[in-house]
């Protein structure tokens, strides 16, 4: 009969054996931050979509009640500015919200804040965690997402090529409102995620 003598792994099996797993953990630690990054742009895109979809329309509720009073002024005013920003690094950057708490719109959470300055149409946009169910941010919540918002408005292009003509509606029958939303607020604008949406608008009456 024959007799088998099991021989223990050597140093250099044992060796490559962790090489092997530690290089394969790696792999998998590596997919993380990757993941996690991903999972935090998604949220952060969905949220800035969210709360543009919430001021175009309720901005479009203000204007439907008062179309002279918001559209058709003239110029810029508490809600729109005319126009996109021609210095938006300027513009967008030094934000001051210390008057926080009343918003625009009055909703419940106070998640939407004027620009206190003298630049119409910007908002900063707070995500943060409301233990107390109050709306307002406590000075121990936690804010998840900052990002500034800027309202414009501009006529309707009928013919799409970027030039005012004459068969363009006047702003007192039309407009195009414009929402851009850039974060996080943190950092400077031309190192921030931007997404921008449109609505337009019809006066009825």
């Amino acid at each position: 009969m024959n007799h088998y003598i099991k021989k223990p792994f050597n140093i250099v099996e044992i060796v490559l054996a962790i090489g092997v797993i530690g290089i394969g953990l790696a792999s998998v630690m590596a997919l993380f931050p990757v993941g996690s990054n991903a999972m935090r742009d998604a949220m952060a895109t969905g949220y800035s979509a969210n709360m543009a979809d919430q001021m175009l329309h309720q901005l479009e509720q203000v204007a439907r009640n008062n179309w002279s009073g918001v559209i058709d002024t003239g110029g810029s005013n508490k809600f729109l500015r005319d126009g996109y920003p021609s210095s938006p690094a300027s513009t967008l950057e030094d934000f001051d919200y210390s008057g926080a708490g009343v918003d625009c719109f009055d909703t419940p959470r106070k998640t939407i804040y004027y620009e206190s300055g003298s630049n119409d149409g910007v908002y900063k946009i707070l995500s943060f965690s409301d233990k107390d169910g109050d709306g307002e941010r406590d000075s121990d919540e936690t804010v998840d997402f900052q990002a500034i918002m800027v309202l414009w408005k501009k006529r309707i292009d009928i013919n799409g090529d970027g030039s005012r003509d004459s068969d363009d509606p006047p702003l007192s029958m039309a407009a195009e409102l414009h929402a851009e939303v850039s974060w996080p607020a943190q950092r400077p604008y031309g190192q921030r995620e931007t997404s921008t949406y449109r609505l337009e608008l019809f006066n009825r009456n």
